[in-house]
Formats: structure tokens, C-alpha cells, sequence
């Protein structure tokens, strides 16, 4: 199976455990595949990095963000060629 996870599910899980946690689990065991494109992995990176994420964290939970790196690492890095736009406007 391939997947693409939102951003909130990469945050919550590598800060908690729950459903997102066991999701990530998947990929680093290679169960199910990480779809990611450039711009997935430079939000991923951007909000694991943020300030608002550094201070909500401690050096113990920052030290988890190695962990999802380690997980990306796995991911499968596609270039889309075109923009699906599913008729919502966020």
C-alpha cells in the first residue's frame, strides 16, 4: 500500500503514541510505502523545525525528530506533474 500522510499525522506521530504513531511505525517497518514530493518534505521538515513545534518540545522530543528523519528517509519521493485541485478551496 502507498500513502500520503498530512503533515498533522507526521507531527502527532512523532510526539505521541496513538493512530499516527502506528502509522509511522508502518513505514519505518516498511508495511505500507511514503509517497512524498519535494514540497511534502520541505513542510514536513519546516513545521518538525519550527519554533512553535521547538518550544512546545523537549531535548528528548526534539531528539524524536531524528526518528521521522530516519522514517522519511524510507519515504518514495515523487515529482508530480500536474496539481489535483478536488474542487475545495483551502
Amino acid at each position: 500500500m502507498r500513502i500520503v500522510l498530512d503533515t498533522n499525522v507526521v507531527i502527532s506521530g512523532t510526539f505521541w503514541t496513538g493512530s499516527s504513531f502506528k502509522i509511522l511505525n508502518f513505514v519505518d517497518k516498511s508495511k505500507v510505502i511514503l509517497i512524498v514530493s519535494l514540497p511534502i518534505l520541505q513542510e514536513y521538515d519546516a513545521i518538525l523545525h519550527s519554533e512553535e513545534i521547538l518550544e512546545k518540545t523537549s531535548i528528548y522530543q526534539q531528539s524524536k525528530i531524528q526518528v521521522i528523519q530516519k522514517i522519511l528517509s524510507k519515504a518514495m519521493i515523487v515529482d508530480p506533474k500536474e496539481k489535483v485541485n478536488n474542487g475545495r478551496n483551502f
